[in-house]
């Protein structure tokens, strides 16, 4: 016994929504059916978003200090804790 597959017809689609979509099925070098369809399975979470979510664009931001970058973050920024009390008055 074979799997049912429905089609469905979306009518009154608002222009913008669809430019959207068209934008990201030119994007990803997919059909806009196939972008709906994956749009649809991701925000019913049939399918879980891309692994990636740009973390490695920012990689170089990204770590652990190595032994003494405390100190030196702790030297160069003492004055910001340091209370001026003339701001206060």
């Amino acid at each position: 016994m074979g799997v049912s597959m429905k089609s469905i017809t979306i009518h009154h689609l608002d222009t913008a929504v669809a430019k959207m979509i068209e934008a990201k099925a030119k994007s990803s070098g997919q059909s806009m059916n196939k972008t709906i369809k994956e749009m649809l399975e991701q925000s019913l979470g049939l399918r879980p978003l891309a692994e990636s979510r740009h973390a490695d664009d920012f990689s170089e931001f990204l770590g652990v200090w190595k032994p003494g970058d405390l100190r030196e973050f702790e030297r160069v920024t003492a004055n910001l804790r340091q209370i001026d009390q003339e701001d206060w008055k």
